[in-house]
């Protein structure tokens, strides 16, 4: 029985391997149009152009995930 879960462990961690670019790659392009998203509703509610893009700036990864 062993030797069957540390097969199967084998392969889940060659298949996390695989994987985790892809992953990595969606939640980028995921971030990427929450940003897009962001700025253009900020601009229809009728901010300047240069001040949502700050805005969006600033809701980088690092501060989304720190915030108290």
């Amino acid at each position: 029985m062993t030797v069957i879960y540390f097969s199967k462990f084998i392969v889940k961690v060659l298949l996390f391997i695989i994987f985790i670019p892809f992953i990595l790659v969606w939640l980028y392009a995921r971030y990427r149009m929450f940003r897009y998203a962001l700025v253009k509703a900020l601009q229809d509610a009728d901010m300047p152009r240069d001040y949502a893009k700050n805005i969006a700036r600033e809701m980088s990864m690092k501060n989304l995930l720190n915030r108290k």
